[in-house]
């Protein structure tokens, strides 16, 4: 379970890994500060739920 709340990914390069994936499909996309953090948060939420899933079967 993860202890903290706060962001694991720092926002600046997360924010420029999506303006470059988003880019290839739209190259004049903007994004409002609020889209980006609700990506960064569910992206995280993801990950830390796979690692969570992979920790447990990793015991079986």
């Amino acid at each position: 379970m993860q202890k903290s709340v706060a962001l694991l990914i720092p926002r600046l390069p997360f924010s420029r890994l999506l303006r470059e994936i988003a880019g290839h499909f739209k190259p004049d996309l903007r994004m409002q500060s609020i889209a980006l953090a609700a990506l960064q948060e569910a992206a995280e939420t993801m990950l830390v739920m796979w690692f969570e899933m992979l920790y447990i079967v990793s015991f079986n």
